[in-house]
């Protein structure tokens, strides 16, 4: 997730979703899902490659454009997240953007902070493998549930069982309800079979390998 995550930041992305996390694992070259990747034909410099042609949320979008404008008034945002997250700690700055976000738009909100972060597109995909790891007795999720969650939530449209706010700034960020998911696009750009490379990432998940 860390791997996953410094990638997404790295690319400039201004969300974290399955794609990301599909570059995190496939680069863990010490885990068997990437191993199952690699032999399916996938690569981390090719999977790098896809996010950046594709471009999600690089451009146009209300958080990046929010903190430009500002920017040119003077205002570093980095700057001051870094210090809040010192003063108060991360979650709870998140937390307050969320809050924020949530209010009604008469009180300031409906509104994405610049402070917020990354929009977080994987949470269906970790229930997916949190709940395979459960399944199998095991004390936590290890790489391979993690790309069996990947595949099984990329495996539906965009924006399935995303709660309504989370759907309605999918546009802001490039993305469309309904659309297939960019690691899914990404797999079939290199010709990988979702469905088989499910099916062996569960098989490892049970043996335990």
């Amino acid at each position: 997730m860390v791997r996953a995550l410094d990638e997404a930041e790295q690319l400039g992305s201004s969300y974290f979703g399955t794609e990301h996390l599909l570059l995190g694992l496939v680069d863990d070259t010490a885990a068997q899902a990437a191993y199952l990747l690699t032999a399916a034909g996938l690569s981390a410099p090719a999977v790098r490659a896809e996010i950046r042609r594709r471009g999600h949320g690089r451009l146009g979008d209300r958080l990046t454009s929010d903190a430009a404008v500002l920017s040119e008034l003077g205002v570093d945002v980095a700057e001051i997240r870094r210090r809040l997250e010192t003063q108060f700690g991360a979650e709870a700055l998140d937390e307050a953007a969320c809050r924020v976000a949530r209010r009604p738009w008469w009180r300031g909100g409906r509104h994405a902070s610049p402070l917020g972060g990354r929009p977080v597109l994987v949470k269906r995909a970790l229930g997916f493998a949190i709940a395979l790891s459960d399944a199998g007795g095991e004390p936590a999720a290890r790489p391979e549930h993690l790309l069996y969650g990947v595949l099984r939530d990329c495996g539906d449209p965009m924006g399935t069982q995303l709660g309504r706010r989370a759907r309605r700034d999918l546009p802001r960020i490039g993305l469309r309800v309904g659309a297939a998911h960019p690691a899914h696009l990404i797999l079939i750009a290199h010709g990988v079979d979702k469905d088989r490379l499910c099916a062996q990432a569960l098989a490892a998940c049970r043996s335990g390998l």
